[in-house]
């Protein structure tokens, strides 16, 4: 008999089942990423995995059985397993993608060619496009959950916060100042309250 490492799981094959659907929601919902596909779905495979493996006394025996021919039991917890896993390899894409540009934008020409489109002066407009770039580098620093608590409260989603929740932003909000006032100095709130 083979070792357990070495032998296909019956939650292994539904993975590969489920390998269609998840491809598809790819092709809709990222196409800008669309010669990453591939290398989305394994980074994904390769992460769910990890997840099996530190979980497995929480998942049904069934899945790691042999496969019989039977319905997983749960197949719905591990399809929304491998697309969370899915959807966070996307992010870290998108994430790096950001980063890259905040770290190699030219920020003087953006920013003539926003001060144009805009009707603001070039200096204030070099000023914002400097703080964009330094804002969008801290809130890569953030962690996910606060990255997505300062999201949900700048796109104004109207679910309550929980105290919890509301020291994190809380704690987000200085640290994103913190890096701005690093960056700028005490300058820094003159050049945000600047109208041009």
């Amino acid at each position: 008999m083979a070792p357990d490492s070495e032998r296909t799981h019956a939650w292994e094959l539904a993975l590969a089942d489920l390998l269609p659907e998840l491809r598809s929601w790819l092709r809709r919902r990222v196409p800008a990423l669309a010669v990453q596909h591939d290398d989305l779905l394994n980074d994904a495979a390769e992460s769910l995995l990890g997840h099996v493996r530190r979980d497995r006394d929480a998942l049904p025996a069934a899945w790691f059985a042999p496969p019989d021919g039977a319905p997983l039991p749960r197949l719905g917890e591990l399809r929304a397993l491998a697309f969370t896993m899915l959807q966070r390899r996307v992010a870290d894409r998108f994430r790096a993608r950001v980063r890259t540009w905040a770290i190699t934008a030219d920020v003087g020409r953006d920013a003539a060619d926003a001060s144009v489109a805009d009707g603001v002066s070039p200096d204030r407009a070099l000023d914002l496009a400097r703080i964009l770039r330094a804002t969008v580098l801290a809130l890569d620093d953030l962690s996910d959950e606060d990255r997505e608590i300062v999201t949900r409260v700048a796109l104004d989603v109207q679910a309550p916060l929980d105290d919890r929740t509301r020291q994190r932003l809380r704690r987000a909000r200085a640290r994103i100042a913190d890096a701005l006032r690093q960056r700028f100095g005490d300058s820094i709130s003159a050049l945000l309250r600047e109208d041009d």
